[in-house]
């Protein structure tokens, strides 16, 4: 799970726009989590080591990073854009995929009747909430690599029914189904940060939705934008699963602007984190 393509969702040159980022974002950020392990096998093998999060993400949107310490040296050893405050949903745990020496997973998870998986920017310091069969509430976002308001009118044809107009659908498509062992373990440090993914994760997906509510946001001081984007109808669509959608400006494609009552798409990245951490709160 290298964060490569993760930053490309938030940065227009990485090679030129990291260094600010990680700056901005991660030694001015705040410390939101610390977890000790007397035997965490990282790196540098096993050894006592403190996990510390570390973010900036005052409007929803930020970035965030896993710092270690371990035997008088510390390191950053991943980082990533983040949207922590999302839309708090129910969802039972089926599956956990662990990358990077454990403090990182996808989460396979039931939500009515949908079937879904995101990234914990958080697994590092609230693991222990995460086992198959856990019911727990986890708030959901996402964050958009492009993102563009579709024309009026759209349809599809379908096999059965005939045309069927798009305007109000909400679908959340895998890009690609890769197994959990394409999720590498052993990355760390800066050079890991950078590194890009040779395909889609898990968590990432073609969506469209309905917009219900649309504000001016930032990311690091980029103008962004925070969308309540419905992009699942759960339960025979009676439910509706609604997140916050996160997009910077420069994202957006052909200058058409979201707005309450219209419809985007695009591809994202989703992301949840279990409401039992006191870093959700800030």
């Amino acid at each position: 799970m290298g964060h490569g393509t993760h930053w490309e969702a938030v940065l227009t040159n990485l090679e030129e726009d990291f260094a600010v980022a990680i700056d901005l974002g991660i030694q001015k950020g705040e410390v939101v989590g610390i977890r000790h392990h007397e035997n965490w096998s990282g790196p540098l093998g096993k050894r006592a080591s403190d996990v510390t999060l570390i973010q900036s993400a005052k409007s929803g949107f930020g970035a965030l990073g896993i710092v270690v310490s371990a035997d008088s040296r510390t390191y950053l050893h991943s980082a990533f854009p983040v949207s922590p405050k999302g839309i708090v949903h129910r969802v039972r745990v089926l599956e956990i995929h662990e990358s990077s020496f454990g403090v990182e997973a996808c989460i396979t998870a039931q939500i009515g009747d949908a079937r879904i998986n995101f990234f914990e920017p958080y697994f590092a310091i609230q693991s222990d909430l995460y086992r198959p069969g856990a019911e727990l509430g986890v708030s959901l976002a996402g964050i958009a690599y492009v993102l563009s308001v579709p024309d009026d009118g759209q349809a599809v044809m379908h096999p059965e029914i005939g045309k069927v107009h798009l305007g109000g659908a909400a679908m959340l498509l895998p890009i690609e189904q890769p197994p959990p062992s394409a999720l590498p373990a052993n990355g760390f440090g800066l050079a890991y940060v950078q590194s890009g993914q040779d395909a889609p994760g898990l968590d990432d997906y073609h969506f469209r939705g309905p917009v219900k509510e649309v504000e001016a946001v930032q990311f690091l001081g980029r103008a962004a934008l925070r969308m309540t984007t419905t992009v699942i109808r759960a339960d025979a669509g009676e439910r509706e699963i609604d997140i916050e959608l996160y997009a910077l400006d420069d994202k957006i494609s052909d200058g058409r602007r979201p707005f309450a009552g219209g419809d985007v798409t695009g591809v994202l990245w989703l992301q949840g984190i279990a409401r039992g951490s006191s870093a959700c709160e800030n």
